[in-house]
Order: C-alpha cells, then structure tokens, then sequence
C-alpha cells in the first residue's frame, strides 16, 4: 500500500514520455542520468538518496547532544545557516511546535537586538557546507565576539555543521567547537536528512528517528518504476511557474520546496519556479501542499527531492549544480573591496508604480528581493498580493540575502522572463563584522547591488528602492498600489 497519498489532479496526471525508466537508476545512483556534461557532478552529489538509512548513525550523537543541551539548561537555539543549511530544519521545527530562531539576514537591524543577549541558556549552530559562506562566516564572527563579552568561551556556546575538510571546519576543531560532519556527497538543498536538518532538530529535542523512518518507507517506493514521483515532476514540468498554498501542517514548506525546485532546474534558460500565492487573480499549475499531497514531513523531504531529480531529467538540466550563483557573489565581493554603493540609483517611490506598469507588459513574472528585516519589516509582504493583483503576472517574494541561496539562480539561469524589484533601507545603527573591513550594513547594500549588477549583466531589467525611512516608506509603497 502506498504510503504517498495524491490528489487526482496528482493521480490522474500523464507520466512524461519514458520517465518510469529513470527512478530504478537514480536508486542505483547512475550519474549519466542527466547527460554527460552533468554526469561529473551527479556523480559526487546522489549521496541523499541514502539519507534515510545513513543518518541513523548520527541518532546516538544527536542524542547525546539533546542530553549534553538539557544538562547544560539550553532554553533556545539560534542557527546560523542560508538556503539548506537552514530552510529544512525551519520546517522541522516550525512542524514539531519548536522555537528555532533562524539567523539568514545581514541587515543590521535584524542583528542588532542579538547583541543584548546572555549565551547562559542559548547555542547557536553555524551551518555551512562550503564553509566559506559570507553571512554565516561573519556571523560566527560576530557571535564568537558576543559569548565571550558575555562571560563564556565561544566552544561552550558554538556548534558548527559542515563539510568534513572545509575551512569551517578545519577552524572549529582548532578552536575545540562541537563539529558535526555532514556527507560531503549531499548538496545543500538535498540535504534535509543530513546533519544539517538534524542537529538543530536535535537540540530542540525533536525525535528525529520517525522523520527518518517516514522517509525510509517513501524511499522503498520510489526506487521502484510508477511511483507518485514521476506523476509529481510530470506535473511540474508542465509550466515555468507553479502556484503554492503554503502547508498548515509543516509551516514554511513552501520556502523549502521554492529553493529545491527553483535552483535545481532554473538554468540554461529553462526551470520551475514555485511561488506561495493563495488566493490569487492568476490561472497556473496549483498545489494546496496539504490536500493534494497529504504526507508526513519525512516523505515531503524524500518525494520532493526525488521528484526534483527527474525534474532536472525531463527539462534536460543539472539538477544539482548552481552555475550562477557565484556571479552575485563576485560581484558582492568586488563591491566591497572597492567600497562602491549604488544605493544613490534608487528611484522614488512615486517613480516605482508607472515603471513596474511598463515594465510588466513585456514580463514572465516580478520577483520583489527585499534586503530588508524579516520580522520588524514584515508589512512589506503585503505588496507581493497587491502587485500580483495590479499587474497580473506572478509575484515572488525573497527576503535577501537569504533568497540568493534559493531563487537567486532561477532569476539568473532561468527564462530570461523575469523583471526584479530590489528594495534596500536605511539601518538605525550599523554594526561592524568582527575582523573585516566591512561592516553588515555595507555588506548588505553590497549584495543588493551585487545581485542587481549580475541580472543586468543578463540584459534583466532591475528597479531600485533605497527606502530612508522603512516604516513610512513601505505604508507609501503600499498605498501606491492600493
């Protein structure tokens, strides 16, 4: 009996042309799958289709580290972490009832209030495959200067998750932090049932073994030809676009599902990307993430990522490579060592309803990238449904930096259809990165830019909003598109 239970929209939905071939070599992890240009990659990144079984071996260390946290009165975890290294456990803990306070932002006024806090009853996890991630390296520099002006040593308080033999690696164990090593087989967004989903998980206390069995139960059906995940990237590949209905269940599933299937198959021109819009004026492929795919967490993680794969077969792309990412991060990088800051090409609020209007004719979807403070900014979303409603044509939403490492390689490696509104804003005070010549507001605006240089680059038309004042600015956003 299945353990994946589809709606007949899913059910009732032709297989693509020869895909039950595909699923029985993906289990035999065959890396020529997705031609021979990919097959280099693929053949280092199938590590996830094991998941399921080969996380059981961190169970009785993440155990003891549920133990090592109550006997150590930990209250609330912080993790440090952008696109896999956070998107999966956020879902997990949002599903299990927990608090996870997930740190993505370089905003100076979502840092701020961290710097007023006592480390006796916090652990902050810094999550990073590469080690090299801009934020999270200078987070865990900013963090390793808050513990110790609070009294404490920064391995009592820092647990760190990446890669065996990447530089975050190699510092943490010469500074004596507790060091999980994920699979380095497993790439960032395939990585919910690695180290990186779990040990925060764990140190909420959550019991991770039934996530891990629920998968194990998807993945012994999907090995197999005719199974629900050829019905799933079917469905998928039908359109450039698919509507979402965010999960009551597993809240913030949708964010994880955007960044699997927006960066595994947005490129060469081609790709998926969902966005979370309900209700909405606009007739697209839609998924209520509830009722037409009622499933445990642990099978959402296992489908989603298998129906991913095939994704990348049917549309003929890597589905684990991410070849323009690195173009904002360059040009982040040399923005900053050159000091440059073209917040000053920001165009006036009374500017921004006429340009979108024209730009939008010609326009496959907006994408609104907000490098703004998800929390104390949170009025800002209203937008999204405004303008979607104003223009007719999807609207995304990405609070930066944190969608660079989720829809940021659709904007660039996708269909060249998108139009991006970039919206940054005046910081109340500016903190500075410990041990860098940049402080976070100045590596924020340079990431906006970065990423604004890289779409033009593209021949993409990018609209610029430097907001002053962010309250007052962002009602006068609004009430432009009442």
């Amino acid at each position: 009996m299945s353990t994946i239970r589809l709606s007949s929209k899913l059910s009732n939905f032709p297989r693509f042309n020869g895909i039950e071939s595909i699923s029985p070599r993906i289990a035999a992890k065959d890396p020529t799958i997705w031609g021979e240009d990919a097959a280099a990659e693929a053949a280092i990144r199938l590590g996830w289709v094991d998941l399921p079984e080969s996380s059981r071996a961190l169970l009785p260390r993440l155990d003891a580290l549920w133990a090592w946290a109550r006997s150590e009165g930990i209250t609330q975890v912080l993790l440090c972490g952008m696109g896999g290294s956070s998107l999966a456990p956020e879902v997990i803990a949002r599903s299990h009832g927990k608090e996870l306070i997930v740190i993505d932002s370089t905003d100076p006024n979502a840092l701020a209030p961290l710097t007023h806090l006592s480390f006796t009853n916090r652990v902050v996890v810094i999550s990073s495959k590469s080690g090299t991630t801009v934020e999270t390296r200078s987070h865990l520099a900013l963090f390793e200067e808050l513990i110790r002006k609070s009294g404490m040593e920064p391995r009592e308080r820092l647990i760190v998750v990446t890669d065996p033999g990447s530089p975050l690696d190699t510092y943490a164990r010469s500074h004596e932090f507790q060091v999980f090593n994920a699979n380095p087989d497993v790439g960032g967004r395939f990585s919910a049932l690695s180290a990186f989903g779990l040990v925060p998980s764990a140190l909420l206390g959550i019991d991770i073994a039934p996530i891990l069995d629920d998968a194990s139960e998807t993945l012994a059906e999907l090995i197999h030809s005719g199974n629900p995940a050829e019905l799933l990237a079917s469905y998928l590949a039908q359109s450039h676009f698919l509507r979402i209905k965010e999960s009551v269940k597993h809240p913030g599933l949708g964010d994880w599902i955007e960044q699997l299937v927006a960066e595994s198959s947005g490129k060469e021109g081609k790709g998926v990307l969902p966005w979370i819009s309900d209700p909405s004026p606009l007739t697209y492929p839609f998924l209520d993430l509830d009722s037409d795919l009622a499933l445990t967490l642990g099978s959402h993680f296992m489908l989603w990522e298998w129906s991913t794969a095939l994704l990348g077969w049917i549309l003929r792309v890597d589905p684990f490579n991410q070849p323009n990412v690195q173009e904002t991060k360059s040009a982040t990088m040399n923005l900053l060592s050159t000091k440059s800051n073209s917040a000053n090409h920001s165009l006036a609020i009374a500017q921004i309803r006429e340009s979108l209007e024209s730009a939008a004719k010609d326009a496959g979807y907006l994408a609104i990238c907000a490098f703004l403070n998800r929390g104390e900014d949170n009025a800002i979303l209203k937008l999204r449904h405004r303008l979607e409603t104003h223009l007719r044509i999807p609207v995304t939403f990405g609070w930066g930096p944190r969608f660079l490492h989720s829809t940021g390689q659709f904007h660039k490696g996708g269909p060249k259809v998108g139009v991006f509104l970039s919206i940054t804003g005046e910081s109340r005070n500016d903190l500075k990165v410990p041990g860098e010549t940049f402080s976070f507001q100045e590596l924020i605006q340079a990431q906006a830019s970065g990423d604004a240089l890289a779409l033009q680059a593209k021949g993409l038309k990018v609209f610029r909003l430097h907001l002053q004042d962010r309250t007052e600015s962002i009602a006068e956003l609004l009430k432009a598109f009442d």
